[in-house]
């Protein structure tokens, strides 16, 4: 069924909902796992005024100890998992790292917008559902 499976976690709530669902899967699959957390420091970097270089220092330690709280978790469930850390946006980020992998399976959690989010997000605001080539599975809190 799926043979290669790629976990999207970023220490969110729902991310973590991800990670518990896509676990107990790939487990029971007994399917090559990984897990991806993105990183988007260019945008917060802008967002705060400050350099990509000085704050990619910081996010760095932390998207290492987060993810490795992901691995942690599924690791005491049995699953062992290649870790992934990439710079960018999660849209444009978990398209290209599933088609590296030639994932079969790609496992997210969902964040709701709202209506009016969505309506000022415009056509040019593609889901990942239309940028993937693999199957997802997008977990609901």
């Amino acid at each position: 069924m799926y043979r290669r499976v790629l976990l999207c976690y970023d220490g969110s709530r729902e991310s973590r909902d991800a990670l518990r669902l896509g676990g107990e899967l790939v487990a029971a699959l007994k399917a090559e796992t990984h897990v991806l957390l993105v990183s988007n420091v260019s945008h917060r970097a802008a967002a705060q005024g400050v350099t990509v270089e000085s704050q990619l220092q910081a996010e760095r330690s932390s998207c290492d100890a987060i993810l490795q709280e992901g691995l942690a978790w599924l690791r005491e469930r049995g699953v062992e998992a290649t870790p992934h850390i990439v710079l960018g946006s999660p849209i444009e980020v978990i398209p290209r790292i599933a088609r590296e992998l030639e994932a079969d399976l790609v496992v997210v959690g969902h964040v709701a917008r709202a209506r009016l989010a969505r309506w000022w997000a415009g056509p040019e605001n593609a889901s990942l559902l239309d940028r993937v080539r693999c199957n997802v599975l997008v977990t609901v809190a």
